[in-house]
């Protein structure tokens, strides 16, 4: 069975812990997985450097986009 669609809810979650490991950011949003997490992180950095990020959903590109964030794999700011 799939996850469902992440929430910008959800998202921003995950964005507001950028120095969280994926166990940690998953222990904050009841539903997802560690693992779904790690993918969320893992697409965060393949978009900033310039890499496939089709994993990220429409809603999450076009937050990427505004930037003042911190890529949540190697610190980086966007």
């Amino acid at each position: 069975m799939k996850a469902p669609a992440w929430r910008s809810g959800e998202f921003e979650t995950l964005l507001q812990h950028p120095g969280s490991d994926a166990q940690a950011v998953a222990e904050l949003l009841p539903g997802r997985k560690m693992a779904a997490v790690a993918v969320v992180q893992q697409g965060i950095h393949a978009y900033h450097t310039g890499m496939n990020a089709t994993i990220l959903s429409e809603m999450m590109v076009r937050r990427l986009r505004r930037g003042s964030l911190i890529c949540p794999m190697c610190r980086a700011r966007l």
